[in-house]
């Protein structure tokens, strides 16, 4: 009765609270060396139980159905972990430092060009257009070095000729996401 009540109340916190618990899991102990091994146990161990879930009585199929989803979902908070701390060594955020700088970048569009009306601009963005472009190459010393990732371009004018596809060489400002500009903001 408990596990129904609280499903029926907040169906996604079990599930958030075991995708959160793999981001954890990756980032506080350096288990990232353990994680093929998570993931092979994981993936076997869920797999198990959603095998068993249609193999017990009826009353406890929904606690073992739960759980082998809270394990697929931990493992998925652990691999997003993974993926987001284990960059390749010729990825773009290797190059973003704590100040902006400038930077050429090749690439390719990979999301349609949102523009925003005149008068509607985003302010804290201080842009019209915006899109994401996945990088090729990036000059640096005068050569071209390939280097991979995806960026966020913001751009001060409407864009209507750039098209998802496109290969583009960008002249730019090359920094982080600015912090809020207040700490109630995200």
């Amino acid at each position: 009765p408990f596990l129904d009540k609280l499903l029926a109340a907040t169906p996604a916190l079990p599930l958030a609270v075991s995708f959160i618990g793999g981001i954890w899991l990756l980032d506080a102990i350096p288990a990232a060396r353990f994680f093929p091994l998570i993931l092979c146990l994981g993936l076997t161990l869920s797999a198990g139980l959603f095998w068993c879930s249609f193999k017990v009585n009826r009353s406890r199929t929904l606690p073992v159905t739960l759980a082998a989803a809270c394990i697929m979902f931990f493992i998925a908070g652990a691999a997003r972990c993974y993926a987001a701390l284990h960059v390749g060594p010729a990825h773009i955020s290797r190059c973003l430092q704590t100040e902006r700088q400038l930077a050429t970048i090749e690439g390719c569009v990979i999301s349609p060009v949102l523009n925003a009306p005149g008068d509607s601009a985003i302010p804290w963005l201080e842009s019209q257009s915006s899109f994401y472009l996945s990088c090729r190459r990036i000059l640096s010393d005068g050569q071209w070095v390939p280097i991979g990732g995806v960026v966020r371009v913001q751009v001060a004018e409407p864009l209507g000729h750039v098209r998802p596809g496109n290969q583009v060489v960008i002249y730019c400002w090359l920094s982080r996401f600015s912090p809020p500009p207040n700490p109630g903001q995200f």
